[in-house]
């Protein structure tokens, strides 16, 4: 008899961290819309982070140093885009939508930059996007991982 009136009847007593097929592989065919909304964060932030700056730029003087600052971040929003869309560079894509948040300085683009961050950042530390960016990096192609995550061999949560 189970002891815990809240627990499941049909309660197996094994990790759930891993499910087959599901949730977790609707995770990791996400990373493919955060690829491309990190592109389009990339494309449009060099506009609405120029007219940020210029909004506050009675505030500080080094505009060149602001303008060069966000355009480096745009293109890090780019490259972090390409290698998500393929699942390479988790670590480079945690590290751009970190730098991102820079953006929120402006004003002006504030919450889609606060926005791409949280929804890129809990995408990206789940465990099947882990496990998914850690087997694309020992060699197997997007399709591989994908069929991966199909497949019933992955069901031992480790």
């Amino acid at each position: 008899m189970n002891d815990n009136p809240y627990q499941s009847p049909h309660h197996s007593g094994q990790s759930n961290a891993y499910r087959i097929g599901g949730y977790d592989l609707k995770v990791v065919r996400a990373t493919r819309f955060l690829g491309i909304l990190l592109l389009i964060q990339g494309f449009l932030q060099p506009i609405s982070s120029i007219v940020g700056i210029f909004l506050f730029q009675m505030f500080n003087k080094n505009l060149p140093l602001l303008l060069t600052f966000f355009s480096l971040i745009s293109l890090m929003h780019i490259l972090a885009g390409i290698w998500v869309l393929d699942l390479k560079g988790r670590m480079f894509g945690i590290t751009t939508l970190l730098l991102g948040l820079a953006n929120a300085l402006t004003l002006v683009s504030a919450l889609p930059a606060i926005a791409l961050a949280v929804f890129g950042l809990l995408l990206l530390f789940h465990p099947a996007a882990r496990k998914a960016f850690e087997l694309r990096e020992k060699g197997q192609t997007r399709d591989q991982v994908l069929r991966f995550f199909e497949s019933q061999e992955f069901n031992d949560g480790s």
